[in-house]
């Protein structure tokens, strides 16, 4: 099967970790994977470049200012049309709203058939989102399937107006060769942080944006601190410097400054994990398969989540999950977890693990996806 994947961006975020796995399962099976995104660089760019395949190409070199990104994006449907060439792919599968949008407008007709990729739930309404969501919501009866990688958010899109023909619920994949449990592999970056061995350190991981709610994480931090002094936190992720220096006067007023760590970016999140003993999820909104969840569970670790997107679904009952923006509930589901024994943590850390590897493998996120594109190709278009 000829595939013709367009993610869009291989730089940061759970989306790109995805669609990294996807192009090197699919090509791992004997699929003719031509992989193609807008610009090129990033972390996972760089990860499939060296392993050596399916190497990505871009349709555009890096521009820098408005006005020549816009050019760009409008050139794009022409261009993914010429780098298809003059023998078509027997599916075209596109990522996110800006990507599906630019595949819908490549091929209008209904071969090459396409299929979208949705991520995320209950959408933040900035202007440029609401644009692209209305836009992707009038097109969404081009593509013969779409995927969402939740069921909130499947649930999310077609209460608003998307089809629900088609519609299908992949989740996502962890790789579990990577994400495992070896506490050894934390000691370098609890040093580096000043985190004793005594001390036990609580780390919420996501980039710096309003979805992830850190205010929230910040509150019940300190609320944690006066019931367990020997607690740490740490902030793993970049982000706006705008809601960076937020977060710092927040942390100032809650006398936080120096029980609290800013990693920022982390290279190797598998090590990030292991140095933890407690992950925290605080989102409030946009979630729909929490990739960091997932990863802790699969590192063995204590979490506690906040009830948004699929985290219920995801944990199961390996973890403590409270309400949204609940700043009290979440320091108590936290001091929960730490006063928990080591024997019952180990014993919910294996309990998680065996969940990740039962049903939320990368094999099986392949092998669903092979199937539905393969669906898809072989019925013309109709699903």
């Amino acid at each position: 099967m000829k595939v013709l994947f367009f993610p869009g961006s291989l730089e940061t975020g759970g989306a790109q970790a995805q669609a990294a796995l996807l192009a090197r399962g699919l090509a791992g099976r004997g699929h003719e994977v031509r992989l193609l995104t807008l610009f090129p660089g990033g972390k996972f760019w760089d990860q499939l470049t060296a392993a050596g395949g399916p190497v990505p190409q871009a349709l555009f070199e890096r521009r820098s200012g408005r006005l020549k990104t816009l050019r760009a994006l409008a050139a794009a449907p022409a261009e993914l049309r010429r780098r298809a060439g003059a023998s078509p792919p027997d599916v075209v599968l596109s990522s996110l709203y800006l990507s599906n949008l630019l595949a819908a407008r490549a091929w209008p007709g209904p071969r090459p058939p396409l299929v979208w990729s949705v991520r995320g739930s209950d959408v933040p309404w900035t202007t440029i989102r609401r644009l692209y969501f209305e836009a992707g919501r009038s097109l969404a009866g081009r593509p013969r399937a779409v995927i969402y990688n939740s069921s909130a958010g499947r649930d999310w899109h077609l209460r608003r107006g998307f089809p629900s023909r088609g519609s299908r619920v992949i989740v996502n994949g962890i790789d579990t060769a990577v994400y495992f449990r070896d506490r050894t592999r934390g000691l370098p970056l609890r040093e580096a942080w000043g985190v004793g061995s005594e001390e036990e350190l609580v780390g919420l991981a996501g980039r710096l944006s309003p979805m992830k709610d850190h205010p929230t994480f910040l509150e019940a931090a300190s609320q944690v601190l006066r019931r367990r002094p020997s607690a740490r936190f740490v902030l793993i992720g970049g982000g706006t410097k705008r809601l960076e220096r937020q977060l710092r006067a927040q942390v100032h007023r809650l006398g936080l400054g120096d029980r609290l760590v800013w990693a920022g970016e982390v290279r190797r999140m598998s090590d990030a994990y292991n140095a933890l003993d407690l992950l925290v999820s605080s989102s409030a909104y946009g979630e729909g398969f929490s990739n960091a969840l997932a990863e802790g569970m699969a590192s063995e670790l204590s979490i506690v989540a906040t009830d948004c997107g699929d985290a219920r679904k995801v944990l199961g009952d390996t973890g403590r999950v409270v309400a949204c923006r609940r700043p009290t509930r979440l320091a108590e589901a936290m001091v929960e977890a730490l006063e928990e024994g080591m024997e019952v943590r180990q014993e919910r850390g294996r309990a998680a693990r065996s969940r990740v590897v039962e049903h939320f493998s990368v094999e099986q996120m392949v092998s669903r996806t092979e199937a539905l594109l393969e669906e898809v190709a072989a019925s013309g278009g109709e699903t």
